[in-house]
């Protein structure tokens, strides 16, 4: 089958079908946050009686209203409630560790040991509704645990995802807890925290410690579980903010109040400060508390840039003489008239000097007036730069240096943070929106509608047939055993396979009606496709086949791929006992098992016939053209009649065929080593294996004891121990098997059509930038750079979904998919009413013209494809959001996301296979003798770069420079592209303001963008298998590989020359 190279791996459904994959110093500029609205006050308030009191309705602060919740808000623009009353049950059920979900915007943990306490948020915020601000995209702040210790960098680093600071003025509080333990806190402008209880505490510390987090911040409130323990001690920490606007590099980030409350001891306060001065400290802590509280303060040196303060309040000793009335009354007087003396003196010399500083202090104004609105204008403060914003820092982790390992550094917090799902084999950002994706899927497909066009409505009816499970379990086996009596049943599973039964099988007929009625490439894999040496024609290609296992390591190889065989033998040997059962049997165990090892002894020598990836790179050697006749001549395969086979499929869509027609082999090597394959093994066997190769496949389709038959298998594959929800099962078959339908449905619930413009404008810009890449390099002669111009100019571009599909009036979508009948009681004949479809769909095209303007992939997926056949590129709708793309976002992270996709694909139009092919798709050589020895050097080098990174989680496997080359240039090429394009745009337009929350320039954006698209994490099951099968990189060396290559990468940074990120050798292709 042919590929069509990508940014990122497809399911693989798609993959069958299509073999589709994705696959100087900076200019620095300060970034002040600013203020866009102030509350007037922040109020906790409670029960202000003393004592314990348990209640029945619990109220917790700001958390993630439900939508018909929060629409139904007042609409006022002064006060507004936030705050959400919850039973002792739902508080139980929400605070529970298993409750925690990466889709709410925040989550709050156990709150054992707090389940008494009372309070509730009143607040105001400049005529905003708190509801808008707190939760504008409905994604999730991190929160982090506070600790005794004031030396952790926890406290900036959480206050670094938020762009605004206020003063919260906590008026009053009071916090009980029905743990017998209560801290009665009144006005915190007077009077100490003190602490009761009513129950002995021993040498146990509690349990239960309750942290308590109070904040002004739009973003959140919260309560959070506290994982310090002190001896008998109980925490209580308000978090407080600054009150004016601070520069991150200057002035106080934040501030911590830690409380360690030990029974019956003084209050301890601790301040966690950054390089802010002590009397201005003073100043603050009187403005927040409006008291005359009695400070100490003690600086203790942090480093350049922390310290640390401790203020202790001063408690009255007994016995000390108070001043009298007559005696503050004359030190006040001493001190107004010492004031006074010094004022004449002040006086005197700034009339002197007034006249020569009066222009000099105006000029100085008018610069600081200036400079202070430049820095307030030069920060975004818009929703959707704030949700960036928070975004990019959440993914970042901080501890790292970019220039020690950028990948860790720009998505260690999204690794920290993300949990592999019980159900997947890997967890990165394009899974996160597949599965947002597959919720939007599930929503149309489940919704009825009248005006559905008749395709939409076979779609629903198909999914509808997959959902109704019940009646899935009722049918049980009898779909399977009607299946294999059609392709001439299934040896192992019957007891009627005889002698001669075998005398009349024929290998031929068999393959054919696998090809041609279930689309189901087994022993050969025979399709229609376009002629690479001329794109206007298609013609018929024969290659090798896949096999039952996902590469030939599988079979030969130890280690973990020993576990996966072993247990696919079992889950053979499963499903044949269950079918010998269900058709009433004798049991035979011993003789299945023999049976099943023969099967697999069969495969394992296909397997070895196969040639590896790394020996199919080049398709001007896999090409291999000549007529029927000669196919016969050249490749008898053990007297195997291969015009009785062609026929035989084509019959099926009433195409003759005769001797002279001509065919694609690309696998001769296979073909020459199948005879001695097809000699050692019998016609039973055969058989077996060809019906296991068909049944495999349909297991999924049949009822719950079939799926666990397979459950082992897969756990040992992927490392799965539960299987996804059946209807996201039901969404992806719907999704794979019809395509523009469900696209449809996809499009006109989700895509704006701005966006086709505007990543229409990016295309142009970056293929624009392509070609001035060109002049830059010296490897490449004039005649090839002005070929290589021609074709990079005439790519065609598909941007989100073919117009065709959501218009009413064109019948072309219901054309698509008219001879299908779907039934709801039916889901497993539905199927193979698909099967059959697709392969005749495949099969008529032999006699079509090649249509020049067709979509090679739906408008409902994550990915982007080039065509080499078609040079044409392809951007689905489903990859059009953010991170990789939004219409509202700053264009260093368009630029750095779908830009670098775009790039990504342009330059597979010129790797190592890609490059092969002219403007108009045909396979030709364009290239000069110069140029293309010199192309082979330049890609030698990163074949060496990209084979010596060891994956430790594939079991220390080295990736395949080789088999990876293509999509590796890619990387190289598309971010090298859209990085150069994007200074081009801010040539002509002017940098954007800065995100609020992050100290980095535009340039330094682009590039942590970049990395973070690619931020995710495999099981090691699924690495030994991806670092054979995925003709991708691992996502880390796929950030590591092109930013080490890439010049402007280490200026954006400043990392020096021979570090991590910057070593000697860089290797560039394009």
């Amino acid at each position: 089958m042919r590929q069509h190279q990508g940014v990122m791996d497809q399911p693989k459904s798609l993959i069958e079908r299509e073999r589709g994959t994705l696959t100087e110093e900076g200019d620095r500029r300060d970034c002040e946050p600013t203020i866009p609205c102030m509350w007037d006050d922040v109020m906790v308030q409670g029960d202000r009686t003393a004592g314990v009191q348990t209640p029945t309705r619990h109220t917790t602060a700001i958390r993630d209203l439900p939508e018909d919740k929060s629409s139904s808000a007042p609409e006022d623009r002064g006060m507004t409630r936030a705050a959400v009353s919850l039973s002792s049950a739902e508080l139980s059920r929400i605070t529970s560790p298993s409750a925690r979900s990466t889709d709410s915007f925040l989550y709050t943990p156990a709150l054992s040991g707090c389940s008494g306490g009372v309070f509730e948020i009143l607040a105001r915020c400049g005529g905003e509704r708190l509801r808008d601000i707190y939760h504008p995209h409905r994604k999730k702040i991190p929160t982090f645990d506070f600790v005794t210790t004031p030396t952790r960098g926890t406290v900036s680093e959480w206050l670094a995802l938020l762009p605004h600071f206020w003063v919260v003025r906590i008026l009053d509080i009071k916090i009980s807890l029905t743990s017998d333990l209560s801290i009665v806190s009144r006005d915190l402008a007077s009077e100490s925290i003190t602490v009761q209880s009513d129950a002995e505490v021993g040498s146990g510390a509690l349990t239960s410690p309750c942290l308590l987090f109070i904040t002004a911040v739009p973003q959140i409130c919260a309560h959070e579980y506290s994982s310090g323990r002190a001896n008998g001690a109980q925490q209580c920490e308000p978090l407080i903010y600054s009150p004016s606007p601070v520069r991150p590099n200057d002035r106080a980030v934040g501030l911590v109040m830690e409380k360690q409350m030990e029974l019956g001891a003084k209050v301890k306060i601790m301040f966690r400060m950054k390089s802010y001065a002590e009397q201005n400290m003073v100043r603050l802590l009187e403005e927040v508390f409006s008291s005359s509280i009695a400070l100490t303060a003690v600086r203790r040196n942090m480093g350049k840039s922390e310290s640390q303060m401790d203020i202790m309040e001063k408690s009255s000793k007994p016995g000390k003489r108070r001043w009298t009335v007559a005696e503050i009354s004359l030190s006040v007087l001493l001190l107004l008239v010492s004031c006074a003396l010094a004022g004449l003196v002040v006086l005197y010399t700034s009339v002197v000097k007034e006249q020569s500083n009066r222009s000099s202090v105006s000029r100085s104004s008018t610069r600081e007036g200036q400079l202070f609105r430049s820095n307030l204008n030069n920060v975004c403060t818009t929703a959707d730069c704030v949700t960036a914003a928070a975004r990019l820092l959440q993914n970042m982790d901080k501890s790292v240096k970019p220039c020690d390992n950028f990948y860790q550094y720009a998505c260690g917090g999204w690794l920290e943070r993300h949990v592999i799902p019980e159900t997947s084999s890997r967890h990165s950002v394009f899974d996160i929106l597949r599965d947002k994706l597959e919720i939007v899927l599930k929503g149309v497909l489940e919704t009825e509608n009248e005006q559905d066009r008749d395709a939409i409505r076979k779609a629903k009816t198909l999914y509808s047939s997959c959902m109704n499970e019940s009646l899935i379990e009722q049918r049980d086996s009898q779909p399977l055993l009607t299946l294999i009596e059609s392709i001439g049943d299934w040896p192992v599973a019957s007891d009627d396979w005889n002698s001669t039964t075998e005398e009349m099988w024929s290998l031929e007929d068999t393959l054919a009606t696998l090809t041609a009625r279930f689309h189901k490439k087994v022993l050969l894999d025979l399709y229609v496709w376009t002629d690479d040496r001329d794109s206007r024609r298609h013609i018929i290609y024969i290659d090798q086949p896949g096999l039952g296992m996902p590469s030939r390591d599988y079979y030969f190889n130890d280690g973990n791929y020993k576990k996966v065989r072993d247990a696919y033998l079992h889950f053979m040997f499963s499903i044949a006992k269950i079918t010998r059962e269900d058709r009433n049997l004798t049991q035979d165990d011993e003789r299945v098992w023999e049976e099943m090892m023969q099967v697999l002894e069969l495969e394992t020598d296909i397997a070895n016939a196969t040639s590896p990836a790394e020996e199919r790179q080049d398709v001007t050697v896999l090409y291999n053209k000549m007529t029927l006749g000669e196919l016969q001549s050249t490749f008898s395969l053990n007297g195997f009649n291969w015009t009785r086979y062609i026929q035989g499929v084509l019959s099926s869509v009433s195409v003759e065929v005769q001797l002279a027609e001509e065919v694609v082999v690309y696998s001769s090597p296979y073909l020459e080593k199948m005879n001695d394959v097809l000699s050692r093994h019998s016609a039973r066997t055969m058989q077996n294996y060809l019906s296991w190769q068909l049944v495999i496949e349909r297991v999924n389709s049949l009822s719950r004891r079939f799926k666990d038959a397979r459950a082992r298998y897969r756990k040992t594959l992927y490392g799965t121990t539960v299987e996804d929800a059946w209807w996201r099962e039901c969404v992806r078959y719907v999704q794979n098997s019809m395509e523009n339908a469900v696209g449809a449905l996809y499009v006109r619930e989700t895509f704006a059509g701005e966006s086709k413009r505007m990543v229409s404008d990016l295309i142009g810009k970056i293929q624009k930038a392509y070609v001035e890449t060109l002049e830059e390099l010296s490897w490449m002669d004039a005649p090839s750079k002005e070929k290589a111009r021609e074709k990079a100019m005439a790519i065609k571009e598909h941007i989100g979904y073919p117009d065709h599909i959501l218009q009413q009036s064109n019948l072309k979508l219901d054309q698509e998919y008219a001879h299908l009948n779907f039934s709801e009681e039916h889901y497993f004949e539905n199927i193979l009413e698909n099967l059959k479809s697709e392969a005749q769909k495949s099969l008529k095209k032999l006699r079509e013209p090649v249509d020049p303007d067709l979509w090679i992939i739906g408008a409902a997926v994550v990915n982007a494809f080039y065509s080499p056949n078609r040079n044409q590129i392809v951007f689905p709708a489903g990859i059009l959001q953010p991170p990789f793309f939004n219409k509202h976002q700053h264009q260093a992270l368009n630029f750095g996301g779908i830009g670098m996709v775009i790039g990504h694909e342009i330059t597979h139009g010129f790797d190592d296979n890609g490059r092969n092919f002219d403007k108009d798709g045909n396979m030709l050589n364009w290239w000069s003798n110069y140029s293309a020895e010199h192309f082979k050097e330049q890609s030698q080098c990163m074949v060496q770069q990209y084979g010596n990174f060891n994956w430790k989680l594939a079991g220390g496997q080295n990736v395949s420079g080789i088999s990876t080359l293509g999509e590796n240039i890619a990387d190289n090429g598309g971010v090298r592209q859209a990085y150069k394009a994007y200074l081009k745009w801010v040539e002509m337009e002017g940098e954007e303001p800065c995100l609020p929350g992050l100290d980095m320039d535009h340039k330094q954006l682009f590039f942590l963008n970049f990395a973070q698209v690619w931020c995710g994490a495999y099981r090691p099951e699924y690495a030994s298998q991806s670092i054979k099968t995925d003709s991708h990189s691992p996502l880390e060396y796929r950030v590591l590989g092109s930013l080490q290559n890439f010049e402007a990468f280490s200026e954006a940074f400043q990392c020096q020359k021979g570090s991590q990120m910057n070593p000697e050798q860089k290797c560039r292709v394009w």
